[in-house]
């Protein structure tokens, strides 16, 4: 639970099972209770505590985020992730989305649910605006995808080598971007950049280590 401007705000999150199982090698006194049970259990717990603005931080995929939504009392929000879902209008770059962002839902007593999910590798920043009303139900949901991208863009020349487009070419992706609010040139952070550098080089360093030898093509 979390306090906002004065207004508690209860947070819960979940994982999914299967995929958890598999990847992260859990020991085996780890129990994995039923989501919406679990979730429903929590719900009740912040609301005997007086919380009523809840959301639901999920690693479960889009489509079962939704249907989540549907079955669980007292939700306002699930932010979702894990199946890398591109939410919001992008048909004018060429990108496919799912949905919209946020995604409402009609859930449980005919309550507003609001749905946004991650996509992925911090490739979009979520902008989400809720307006509650006094019983902490969902008034309103909007908001906007922003799409980070990084202030070089390239094209095939007459070689087939991939070079830095220029001049009034240039100048019209600078007039689409800044035309689009969902489009946002950003630039390396210098921080970032320096922490995820020592990583790189033990990556490196580890790369060329040799484990093993083959003597035959097992192909």
């Amino acid at each position: 639970m979390i306090d906002v401007a004065g207004t508690r705000v209860g947070i819960i999150g979940i994982d999914i099972v299967r995929k958890t199982i598999l990847s992260s090698n859990p020991d085996d006194t780890t129990r994995f209770l039923d989501k919406a049970e679990t979730s429903q259990k929590m719900l009740n717990e912040l609301k005997e505590a007086g919380v009523n603005r809840i959301v639901i931080m999920a690693r479960y995929g889009y489509e079962n985020e939704l249907e989540l939504a549907t079955k669980i009392d007292g939700v306002d929000v699930i932010i979702g992730g894990d199946s890398y879902t591109l939410l919001g209008d992008f048909e004018e770059i060429g990108l496919n989305s799912a949905g919209p962002y946020p995604t409402v839902v009609e859930g449980v007593g005919g309550k507003s649910v609001c749905v946004a999910t991650a996509r992925q590798y911090s490739q979009i920043v979520g902008e989400l605006n809720i307006s509650f009303n006094d019983a902490g139900d969902v008034e309103s949901c909007s908001g906007l995808p922003h799409v980070m991208v990084a202030d070089s863009f390239k094209r095939k020349n007459d070689e087939g080598d991939r070079v830095e487009i220029e001049g009034a070419d240039r100048d019209a992706v600078y007039a689409q971007i800044n035309a689009d609010p969902k489009l946002s040139i950003v630039e390396e952070d210098a921080r970032a950049a320096s922490v995820l550098a020592s990583f790189n080089e033990k990556v490196e360093e580890m790369q060329a280590i040799k484990v093993g030898v083959v003597t035959e093509n097992s192909v």
